[in-house]
């Protein structure tokens, strides 16, 4: 084989797994900011480190702009998640769980 092919071929791997990351990145950074949701996508990069669903946080922050709680942040959800962490929590149970938290801190 021509080494600039094996070259080429494993450039062209590196560059789809590099757009891959990226757009699993962009995904929910670009439904928050659609939804008037600002999170930026250095937090989403942090949230996904920390081993949190992004894509569920993002999804209860939504929820929650348009419940017009819009003093909350995704801080404070991901607080939440971590203290109430279930295997099949769901953004309609965040969404309630972060606002109890929010009533009791009232």
């Amino acid at each position: 084989m021509n080494q600039s092919f094996v070259l080429g071929f494993v450039a062209g791997v590196v560059m789809m797994i590099c757009l891959s990351f990226l757009f699993r990145l962009l995904l929910p950074w670009r439904r928050a900011l659609l939804c008037n949701s600002h999170v930026s996508i250095l937090q989403i990069i942090a949230i996904r480190l920390r081993g949190h669903p992004p894509d569920l946080l993002i999804d209860a922050l939504v929820k929650l702009r348009m419940n017009d709680k819009t003093e909350i942040s995704i801080q404070q959800i991901e607080r939440c998640y971590i203290k109430n962490r279930q295997a099949n929590m769901d953004a309609d149970t965040l969404v309630a769980l972060v606002e109890q938290e929010v009533q009791g801190d009232k």
